[in-house]
């Protein structure tokens, strides 16, 4: 299942409490931890006499038990091109978002067909279309525009 998320914000947020993170149960009769759901499940009826609870018992204590350790970002590598060494969350998710906006970037059509200015940029590579400014390090105005233009196709 693809997932979208209308901000960066809330991708990032998606991605860092999801998959950058390590997940798992704890249980709160003997402590013991476990990180596959189905195994704190079968540990809470075999070893707790949890047996006895209807199935939304057993998911609300299921919810309860659940931990979650964030990563530290330095540890972070970047799933595309394995970066590493970050001094902040930000730098990360900014560094990968990027990543993102030109793999979709190199997937839209390079004819649009229109005869607004739009179309004859439609027509360049992703390759100029992700050029980035090498004083500032940000996208050209160019590049702005291009994601401009997609976001207001929405």
């Amino acid at each position: 299942m693809l997932d979208t998320y209308p901000s960066r914000k809330l991708w990032a947020e998606h991605d860092f409490t999801e998959h950058r993170c390590h997940n798992f149960c704890q249980c709160h009769d003997c402590w013991e931890t476990f990180t596959i759901e189905r195994e704190f499940t079968q540990h809470l009826v075999q070893q707790h006499q949890y047996g006895s609870l209807n199935h939304t018992q057993l998911l609300s204590t299921l919810l309860a038990a659940k931990e979650s350790n964030p990563e530290p970002i330095a540890s972070q590598r970047c799933p595309l091109c394995q970066e590493e060494g970050w001094g902040s969350q930000r730098c990360f998710v900014t560094h990968v978002g990027r990543h993102l906006e030109e793999i979709a970037l190199s997937a839209l059509p390079r004819d649009v067909g229109s005869d607004s200015e739009a179309g004859s940029r439609g027509s360049q590579s992703a390759e100029d279309i992700s050029t980035k400014d090498e004083y500032t390090n940000s996208p050209n105005n160019e590049s702005q525009a291009q994601l401009e233009l997609i976001r207001e196709q929405r």
